[in-house]
């Protein structure tokens, strides 16, 4: 009987190299995709947080502007002032009651005719005749119909500082403003009595919206957000829309020239149009 002979085999020096070697390789290319998948996740999560995050920034100031007397656009920097009727009635208003009992209830409009339609007010007036100079603090409307009980009120409106009030009646035409006027101008658009103003503003990466001195972030993303607003009046048509674009420049484009940017943020772009239902007729 023959007895099989055991041998003993291994692997060469040389295939073992190349054994280790294939293996590097293997692994390098795992970890690099595994690195190149990671990455292009963040990036695709960053770019789809970035839209819904446009998407809040229109809806804010669409609301807004919808609800809005006078909105006011500016470019550089970007920023929106809306002038909105106080729905609501609040502590401290005319028609809250002696002991405050219609405080958090809706207020009941007032409805007028004049050649143009009719007017709705919101415990407010509004005129479309509204003269001021910069830097003074003399305003006149021939259709104010001011009187000595609206010392106080209120004051919104194009080249009206925020928090400004009417210090001092003179007649029914003119009234001395707390505050001196931004703007020169004449036939513009200003709310006395109960109205909120609505500011947004661009802080770094945030979009800040600030009511009546309350401020909040609405939007804030690791992406370079934009947005570009655009006022725009219809004076045939007697009505008032704001044109809200926003765009952003993705994480993952790097090292663009100016050209490039331009192109990437186009291809982001989202376009708003938002109509003033409560634009003043009279």
């Amino acid at each position: 009987m023959k007895l099989s002979v055991l041998r003993n085999s291994a692997f060469t020096l040389a295939e073992m190299c190349v054994a280790v070697a294939i293996g590097g390789f293997m692994l390098a290319a795992v970890l690099i995709t595994s690195v190149s998948l990671q990455k292009s996740l963040n990036a695709v999560d960053n770019y789809f947080a970035t839209h819904m995050q446009q998407i809040r920034i229109v809806d804010y100031i669409s609301r807004d502007a919808k609800r809005s007397y006078v909105v006011t656009s500016a470019t550089g920097p970007q920023s929106v002032t809306c002038t909105i009727p106080n729905y609501i009635i609040a502590t401290g208003d005319k028609d809250a009651g002696g002991s405050n009992q219609w405080v958090g209830k809706r207020r009941t409009p007032t409805v007028s005719s004049n050649a143009n339609g009719y007017t709705v007010n919101y415990g407010s007036r509004t005129v479309n005749d509204a003269a001021t100079t910069s830097g003074a603090s003399t305003l006149t409307s021939v259709s104010g119909a001011f009187t000595a009980s609206d010392v106080g009120l209120s004051v919104n409106g194009s080249g009206i500082p925020t928090g400004t009030t009417i210090s001092a009646y003179t007649n029914a035409t003119t009234v001395t403003l707390s505050k001196n006027a931004t703007g020169t101008g004449t036939g513009a658009t200003v709310t006395f009595g109960t109205a909120s103003t609505v500011a947004y503003t661009i802080s770094g990466q945030s979009i800040l919206r600030t009511e009546n001195g309350v401020l909040t972030t609405i939007a804030s993303s690791t992406d370079n957000l934009l947005p570009d607003f655009s006022d725009v009046q219809l004076a045939l048509a007697n009505t008032e829309y704001l044109n809200t674009s926003i765009t952003f420049l993705p994480i993952f484009a790097t090292n663009l020239n100016s050209t490039q940017q331009t192109t990437e943020r186009t291809g982001t772009t989202l376009y708003s149009t938002a109509y003033l239902r409560n634009k003043r007729r009279g």
